[in-house]
């Protein structure tokens, strides 16, 4: 089976069940993540198959075993590390664009993402952004419109139950407890 490798800078913080779920839900392809950290006990956070870009002695060797056909980084600002790994082994490389990484709000991170990414936007596959707002801050980036797709993140709502709520006939409304 074809796989995409996800490249995680750092484990996963608790925040970030919605990348998690991201990777470990991918049905089409076979799922393998890589990061220049050590397996750490993350609990909350376990994948199947997580390989140490430090202990891999060989790289190509590596992605020819796993079959991997592309690489996915989670964050912009670290799609960076891997964008030359991926220019050297010719793997494609797909980057989720959440917020301020790919901002152009004020004129000193519009710089900075601008000098930041100017190699991803010529090397880089694609892009996902969550909304349209973060999809033209892209274009305004420099990346090409044709490359930028718009995936929005999804909640669990298993995770919210419903409460009925009902407004008071009179006074203030209360704040949830």
């Amino acid at each position: 089976m074809k796989t995409i490798a996800f490249y995680i800078r750092e484990p996963i913080k608790i925040n970030q069940g919605f990348m998690y779920n991201q990777i470990i839900m991918l049905d089409q392809y076979r799922p393998i993540v890589i990061g220049p950290y050590p397996n750490c006990n993350n609990v909350q956070f376990q994948f199947e198959h997580y390989y140490n870009l430090n202990e891999i002695q060989d790289l190509g060797a590596f992605f020819k075993e796993q079959n991997v056909v592309a690489i996915h980084a989670h964050q912009g600002k670290h799609s960076i590390d891997i964008l030359p790994t991926a220019i050297e082994y010719d793997i494609p490389l797909v980057v989720h664009f959440r917020g301020r990484d790919s901002s152009t709000q004020t004129y000193k991170r519009f710089r900075k993402n601008v000098l930041r990414y100017q190699n991803l936007v010529k090397h880089g596959a694609a892009c996902f952004s969550v909304c349209h707002f973060l999809a033209d801050e892209l274009k305004k980036l420099g990346f090409k419109e044709d490359k930028i797709h718009v995936l929005y993140g999804g909640l669990d709502l298993d995770l919210y139950p419903f409460v009925q709520r009902t407004l008071p006939k009179e006074g203030e409304i209360e704040s949830c407890p």
